[in-house]
């Protein structure tokens, strides 16, 4: 796997936890190596069974190149987009999250 990417998946998971560290939120990433993907979902309220299909965001990203039009470049613009929302939520103060969730 090209640096690049294990560096963005890396810092995926790394924001991940800061977020589930942090607010209600809750983020799940599931790195599935054997068919290149992952997968992330965050849930507004938290999970549960109840509202387990409930997400605000969610985006499966393949990291294979050949998968995308653009190929490398477009699969690091889809990295770098699951980076910088997760950083707004990492960083944003409480009355803020619903702004972020309602922009996504």
């Amino acid at each position: 796997m090209d640096r690049r990417i294990k560096s963005r998946i890396l810092e995926i998971m790394s924001l991940a936890i800061d977020v589930n560290a942090r607010d209600k939120n809750t983020c799940f990433v599931n790195f599935q190596g054997h068919i290149e993907s992952i997968y992330i979902s965050v849930h507004e309220n938290g999970w549960s069974q109840q509202n387990e299909n409930i997400d605000y965001f969610r985006n499966n990203i393949w990291l294979s190149p050949n998968m995308y039009m653009d190929g490398y470049d477009e699969m690091l613009d889809h990295l770098n987009e699951v980076i910088a929302y997760l950083t707004k939520l990492k960083n944003a103060d409480a009355g803020n999250i619903d702004k972020i969730i309602k922009n996504q």
